[in-house]
């Protein structure tokens, strides 16, 4: 395929494949130069020394020295191939101040302001579902805790203790805690469903006793 568009982010230069020490081949020191040129449509100030050199977009300004340095050839290669896009009409190359202004020709070829635009559309868009899923599941784990804490209905009881096969009877064990306000000794119950853990406990460690939801106090013996 010859046609169309692959994204590279800036954010590649700084992944440990692209700062892998090594020689750049010609064809990576061709992305590096497009990487490298400003892509904000403005007019930037660089101070080098006692002079102030501008970029703007599609431009980039760096000494053959820096160049070669990045790339690990020599000076004379590093001209040799600036001369070279150039001679092809990829970039222009004009010597400045203590440095060297390349401008890549025909940029929004490679950097279409358009494709930017929509890029970051779809990046946006992206975040925001993110953050609406975010949203979203933290309402749903706030309505979980909501609906795990509130009073039940005798029918949520019944089916509960049904799913779970206690063998508390649920009409029994609902008309206790609602009786007494859903209240555990001076505190309201906020789980109740542990509470059928509670007496689930209490009755096996007493199998030859009544079920502790049916015991009453035992009357008193009359006197003589």
């Amino acid at each position: 395929m010859s046609n169309g568009y692959i994204l590279l982010h800036r954010k590649l230069q700084q992944s440990g494949l692209w700062k892998e020490r090594r020689t750049f081949s010609k064809a990576e020191a061709w992305i590096d130069v497009l990487m490298e040129a400003q892509y904000k449509d403005e007019t930037v100030e660089h101070i080098l020394g006692m002079s102030v050199i501008t970029t703007k977009r599609g431009q980039s300004i760096k000494s053959l020295e820096t160049w070669s340095k990045r790339w690990k050839w020599s000076r004379d290669k590093t001209r040799r191939f600036l001369k070279m896009l150039e001679g092809c009409g990829m970039i222009a190359y004009e010597n400045a101040t203590k440095t060297v202004r390349i401008t890549v020709c025909n940029y929004d070829y490679y950097q279409d302001p358009c494709n930017a635009n929509a890029t970051e559309v779809v990046r946006n868009q992206n975040a925001l579902k993110t953050q609406v899923h975010t949203d979203n599941k933290g309402k749903e784990g706030k309505q979980d805790k909501k609906k795990a804490s509130r009073i039940p209905t005798l029918e949520e009881d019944r089916e509960y203790l049904t799913e779970k096969g206690s063998t508390i009877d649920p009409d029994q064990f609902w008309n206790h805690y609602e009786a007494n306000g859903w209240m555990r000794g001076k505190t309201r119950i906020q789980k109740w469903k542990s509470c059928v853990v509670t007496w689930e406990k209490g009755n096996k460690q007493q199998p030859n006793q009544p079920d502790l939801l049916t015991m009453t106090a035992s009357p008193r013996p009359e006197g003589n």
